[in-house]
């Protein structure tokens, strides 16, 4: 019974990194300035920055952008420019 449950386990750490992987769909990285930019598989190039209210900002080569704001729990929220 021990060994099964470990199989199991193990299993499930596979499968959940491989999703995870597969998911991912490119890579964290830093730009000249320092900042952090998304670089995606399908050609996405995004910049994380800070804007004049202290909030984080994102824009990418794809017209994109926005910020990341709190609500009223206190939990992190993406707030799109409007077009």
């Amino acid at each position: 019974m021990k060994t099964i449950k470990s199989l199991a386990i193990v299993s499930l750490l596979f499968l959940t990194t491989l999703t995870f992987a597969q998911s991912s769909g490119g890579y964290w990285d830093t730009d000249y300035l320092g900042r952090k930019t998304w670089v995606g598989d399908d050609g996405t190039k995004g910049t994380y920055d800070t804007d004049y209210l202290g909030r984080e900002t994102y824009k990418d080569n794809k017209g994109n952008s926005g910020h990341y704001d709190t609500d009223y729990l206190g939990r992190k929220t993406w707030v799109p420019d409007n077009k």
